[in-house]
């Protein structure tokens, strides 16, 4: 038969003794989470959070224990508090969470302890360890389920505003507005006191392969960017900002693009520009190229402000562009495999200053086939290549900015 029991149960007195020694608790549980994130040692507004958070936790379940339910009034309101407070800070939800678990690991294994040095009899030991896994998981569950509600509301409003500043910010430098660089820098997360090359990325429409922003990660690292600012411009396009030092040219970041994009996706990519200024020239540029690689008188997946330039200043107008390139090609502005190797080949011929050898070297092939096809390019053309040599790379290239031969067509 069961003896009868006056007085607070083993539960209660065991609660109660660890309220009498709450610091030493506290920092039992605040040791390994330290060693887990150490930014919580350096950071001292962190740092006191989650004490004083630790402490309401451990506090308040202790009172709950203790059969003293009062002693949680407003503790939710301070977890919340600590919850946004993380969420701003960028504390990875994933420690927040396993702070809870940890505290509550310690606790249980100091509860056992208690209780056990104090229970009657097992049935009261039983009794006493059920019910605290009981309060403890119910008050735990209510507590974080509220926490992760918190932070995740709190981490899209931050980021919401974030991205608006953001965005407002760069209309404000592509307008050419006046700003506190220093505050500027702190607001985009992006050096502008430096070179910048913007370069815009866009899917087609049967895109299938790494996101745009892994695009664009992969190539500021190939071109060792020492910043890197994305902004959305519009349904599967993105405008991309590189910090990259003064001595990378457009010639290298269109070589380093082109061994980085995946298939069915594009790329315009402006010039290097310096400091402020250059942040809004060479988007200015990148948008240029952008134009000209949509037309449908290109059809490469890569377009640098270089190669566009020319068009850019001279097509205004599809029509009289078409036009120009007809009138000066010719026959050799056929869209099929065996002219397009012709003009490639014309091109290279023309890049390295009409010096077949040269030419050939570049093409890997022999210097009688360079000049068999220069010929015959020539005959297409209806006229010699000397004497017609700007007018002429000007039309290869709004034949297409891809300075190589088409590849086939996978369908």
């Amino acid at each position: 038969m069961r003896r009868p029991t006056t007085g607070p149960s083993a539960l209660q007195r065991s609660a109660m003794a660890l309220l009498d020694r709450c610091s030493d608790v506290q920092e039992a549980m605040l040791a390994p989470l330290v060693r887990m994130y150490p930014q919580l040692a350096e950071d001292d507004s962190l740092r006191q959070g989650l004490r004083s958070s630790t402490h309401t936790n451990l506090t308040v379940m202790l009172h709950v224990l203790a059969g003293d339910p009062l002693g949680s009034t407003g503790a939710m309101a301070e977890h919340l508090r600590f919850a946004r407070a993380l969420s701003r800070r960028d504390v990875p939800l994933e420690l927040v969470l396993e702070s809870y678990r940890r505290g509550e690991e310690i606790l249980r294994r100091l509860l056992v302890d208690e209780i056990a040095s104090r229970a009657r009899d097992a049935e009261e030991l039983a009794n006493a360890l059920r019910t605290a896994s009981d309060q403890i998981a119910h008050y735990l569950g209510r507590t974080v389920t509220a926490v992760i509600a918190e932070y995740q509301a709190e981490r899209e409003s931050w980021m919401g505003q974030t991205i608006a500043r953001r965005a407002e910010l760069t209309r404000s430098l592509l307008r050419g507005d006046r700003v506190d660089v220093a505050q500027a820098e702190l607001v985009l997360g992006y050096p502008l006191r430096t070179h910048h090359l913007c370069i815009i990325v866009w899917e087609g429409s049967e895109f299938s392969g790494p996101s745009i922003g892994e695009v664009s990660q992969r190539l500021a690292e190939r071109l060792d960017a020492h910043g890197v600012f994305r902004l959305p411009a519009g349904p599967g396009a993105v405008w991309v900002w590189l910090a990259i030092d003064g001595s990378i040219d457009t010639t290298a970041a269109r070589a380093t693009a082109h061994d980085v994009i995946p298939a069915n996706t594009r790329m315009a990519i402006g010039r290097p520009c310096p400091n402020e200024p250059g942040f809004r020239r060479t988007h200015e540029q990148a948008l240029r190229a952008e134009r000209v690689a949509t037309q449908q008188w290109t059809g490469s997946r890569i377009v640098t402000y270089d190669e566009a330039e020319p068009l850019a200043l001279i097509a205004q107008d599809p029509l009289p562009t078409s036009e120009f390139v007809e009138h000066t090609l010719g026959a050799l502005a056929a869209n099929d495999a065996a002219t397009e190797e012709l003009r490639h080949t014309l091109w290279v011929y023309l890049d390295e200053d009409a010096n077949a050898r040269r030419a050939a070297d570049r093409l890997q092939l022999h210097k009688n086939t360079v000049l068999y096809r220069i010929r015959r390019a020539e005959s297409l053309i209806g006229h010699a290549v000397d004497g017609h040599r700007t007018v002429l790379s000007m039309a290869l290239l709004a034949v297409s900015t891809e300075p190589h031969p088409a590849e086939p067509s996978s369908s």
